[in-house]
């Protein structure tokens, strides 16, 4: 009876002893595969090295390069030459890699560009949290949306949610398209909206691309369009409210109308009179101006004054049609002064850019000199 006993217990031992010495398999997802023209393994130090048309696959992310290293205990691959890693939605390409599998982390550098649908980022080195989809660019850095450009010399972008923010200085380029519906036969309109606009910052940008465009910036603040330049010290772009705001110490160029030449939207000046009306700028400035992406017009509050050719109006408020080529200063008491002393005051003063006219309306005062 005892030898049976003994016989059973040894028996269990040596069982025991065998399951000890087998492989743990590892947990599901956690598997690796490697598949390359030359593989070399170091049992010693857990250490790959694969040469020619390598693919690795750790979980749901697969790196493509032609030469790898793949340290098995801390998870580290190195890529070189043409690298890839594509995981889920996310193609990231650069000339060399690390990529650590256990946070999901890339670090890209010699020129990477990271691609999702509607989006391309590009800059000198990236890193790039897999899990959240977080990217941080250094040097020369584009990120391209469906609908605009962002340019700096770094940002931070969340590309799941959307979010950007560049140092600065940050340059955003809005792309232009086609008027808004039911204006297509207006040619003035169509020629504005085909144009970019673009803004730019000497201090940080935010940008924001889920649904709709969004970016607010501060310090140093410039705007340009075809037809107008501006500078402030905010700014904020909405596409959905179908605006660009800027605020603080506004100045508003006005630019000739030689563009309007150039796309055949007006003849060419036939005389000197029409040549200078054309060529005549006017300068805005105000505490806030708000200009309307589809139309191009804009409206200036606070402390207005508009500036042309020896002229000076200043107002409450002006509002720039774009369409017309004129400016509309009203408020409590409009006053317009010309170069030769005389002055002018009214309820309203309309400044007509493209005749080089003005008109005044209600309550109107003016001095002039009597010529003899």
């Amino acid at each position: 009876m005892r030898s049976f006993l003994f016989a059973c217990a040894l028996l269990a031992a040596l069982a025991q002893g065998a399951l000890a010495q087998q492989p743990v398999p590892p947990p599901e997802g956690e598997r690796g595969r490697l598949r390359a023209e030359r593989v070399r393994y170091d049992a010693r130090n857990g250490v790959f090295e694969a040469r020619g048309s390598v693919r690795l696959e750790l979980g749901d992310t697969t790196i493509t390069c032609e030469v790898l290293t793949y340290h098995e205990r801390d998870r580290v691959a190195w890529a070189e030459g043409k690298v890839e890693v594509v995981q889920k939605t996310t193609t990231l390409r650069a000339p060399a890699v690390r990529y650590e599998a256990g946070p999901k982390i890339t670090y890209a550098s010699g020129g990477v560009v990271v691609l999702q649908e509607g989006v391309e980022l590009r800059a000198r080195t990236l890193k790039y949290r897999h899990g959240d989809e977080v990217a941080f660019a250094e040097g020369d850095v584009h990120l391209q949306t469906r609908n605009g450009q962002l340019q700096a010399p770094s940002l931070w972008a969340d590309l799941k949610n959307k979010l950007a923010e560049a140092k600065g200085p940050a340059r955003l380029v809005r792309k232009g398209g086609p008027p808004p519906r039911g204006r297509e036969g207006d040619r003035v309109l169509a020629a504005l909206a085909k144009e970019d606009t673009t803004i730019t910052s000497r201090g940080p940008m935010k940008y924001a691309w889920l649904g709709t465009e969004e970016a607010t910036a501060q310090e140093g603040v410039q705007l340009e369009q075809v037809d107008k330049s501006a500078q402030a010290e905010r700014i904020t772009y909405s596409e959905s409210q179908d605006r660009i705001e800027l605020e603080g110490s506004v100045r508003l160029h006005q630019r000739s109308g030689q563009w309007l030449v150039r796309e055949r939207l007006v003849r060419p000046p036939r005389d000197e009179e029409e040549r200078k009306a054309l060529q005549t700028p006017a300068v805005l400035t105000a505490d806030r101006v708000v200009i309307t992406l589809s139309t191009r017009g804009s409206v200036a509050t606070g402390n207005v004054r508009v500036t042309q050719e020896g002229r000076r109006a200043e107002g409450d408020r002006a509002e720039y049609d774009d369409q017309q080529g004129r400016i509309v200063l009203s408020g409590r008491r409009v006053r317009l002064e010309r170069e030769d002393g005389s002055w002018l005051e009214a309820e309203q003063v309309v400044v007509s850019l493209r005749e080089d006219t003005f008109e005044a309306h209600g309550r109107v005062d003016t001095t002039f000199p009597v010529r003899r």
